[in-house]
């Protein structure tokens, strides 16, 4: 404590500890008023300062965060929906029109057509929308 009060007191633009120090109470569940307190003291920084430090710091990585967390729960709904397709059509021919998958509990129009377009690019269509089983097997 007594490097971040010297540091603080020599430079405040340049005292990293003061923000660590900060950090920790802050993720360690300290309340408001004991940053405030630290604050005064010249231990750390103030807790609307810490807040908008630890915000500033999780912008970047939120968005890398937030666009995997969509994209694995696509895939997920995907893989649902096809497991479900192929527990309730058991023949050798699977239909996998809308009008057909409409009832299915899985079934959302945005993972019907992006199911769509990856068995499209496969190029194993049997016509209207059938396909041989041993596709949406693999």
């Amino acid at each position: 404590m007594a490097t971040s009060i010297c540091l603080h007191q020599y430079n405040q633009q340049m005292s990293a500890t003061h923000y660590r120090i900060s950090l920790l109470l802050l993720n360690g569940g300290a309340k408001a008023v004991t940053l405030e307190r630290c604050s005064h003291l010249g231990i750390s920084m103030s807790h609307s300062s810490a807040i908008r430090m630890q915000s500033k710091a999780a912008a970047p990585s939120s968005t890398k965060v937030t666009t995997w967390k969509e994209d694995t729960l696509a895939k997920s709904l995907q893989v649902n929906l096809i497991k479900e397709v192929l527990k309730k059509q058991p023949s050798t021919e699977v239909n996998f029109g809308q009008d057909v998958l409409d009832a299915y509990d899985y079934f959302e129009e945005g993972v019907h057509h992006e199911c769509c377009t990856l068995l499209q690019k496969t190029g194993s269509s049997l016509g209207n929308e059938i396909y041989p089983r041993e596709v949406l097997n693999d």
